[in-house]
């Protein structure tokens, strides 16, 4: 779909906050408005992302020097 949509109708998706880690019941207390839990939902998973990339480039890496 994506290489060959028609882009007349395309109408964006938001944010899935199923897809992402819940957070336990003391952040959750933290947060009164839901705008803000969900803030710290995202700074989580984009931590995490970091996190996971960065380790999955030093694999990359570490597999290539031993191909050499």
């Amino acid at each position: 779909y994506v290489s060959s949509a028609e882009t007349k109708n395309y109408q964006p998706v938001n944010i899935t906050f199923a897809l992402l880690a819940p957070l336990d019941a003391e952040q959750q207390k933290r947060f009164r408005r839901k705008r803000d839990r969900r803030a710290l939902q995202v700074e989580l998973a984009l931590k995490e992302w970091d996190e996971w990339i960065s380790q999955s480039l030093c694999e990359a890496s570490a597999t290539s020097a031993s191909l050499r």
